[in-house]
């Protein structure tokens, strides 16, 4: 499956190599937005029409996983509604992220979760499925909505 639109999500800051995240996904033809959801949202999501607006538009929601966003509303909102709409979700570690940041629902309806590398770019397209922490060590198994991971 090829995608042509990807929206990026992340709380107060981003990813150390977002410019080469936005350029890769260039090179997959996917044309990229970014929202950095509002920080004082963390119990209730004060823009879910907003975010449910922008996801129906694209095909790919990128997830910048750090402790801000492990238990951001905006950030499980998010990833909800690209469940619902059937969108492939990709969770990528910030540089100092711990395996405990793990959103709870980017690890339930995550197609990938990864740090960032060159060999990344292939889970943009769909062509790989990677599960790993943030130290490229593979978590332990958990059966999951959509598949079986680590």
């Amino acid at each position: 499956m090829k995608y042509n639109a990807a929206l990026i999500v992340y709380v107060a800051r981003k990813h150390s190599k977002h410019h080469q995240i936005i350029s890769d996904l260039n090179s997959e033809n996917l044309s990229a937005t970014e929202l950095d959801l509002p920080i004082s949202d963390i119990s209730s999501c004060s823009i879910n029409d907003r975010l449910s607006i922008a996801i129906q538009h694209i095909d790919l929601l990128v997830v910048y996983l750090s402790k801000e966003t492990k238990d951001h509303a905006c950030i499980s909102k998010s990833v909800e509604i690209a469940n619902t709409y059937g969108k492939r979700i990709i969770g990528i570690w910030i540089d100092d992220a711990e395996p405990q940041d793990l959103c709870v629902s980017v690890g339930a309806y995550g197609d990938s979760i990864s740090p960032y590398d060159a060999r990344s770019k292939e889970i943009f397209s769909g062509k790989s499925d990677i599960w790993l922490n943030p130290d490229y060590s593979t978590p332990p198994k958990t059966k999951i909505k959509k598949h079986t991971c680590g």
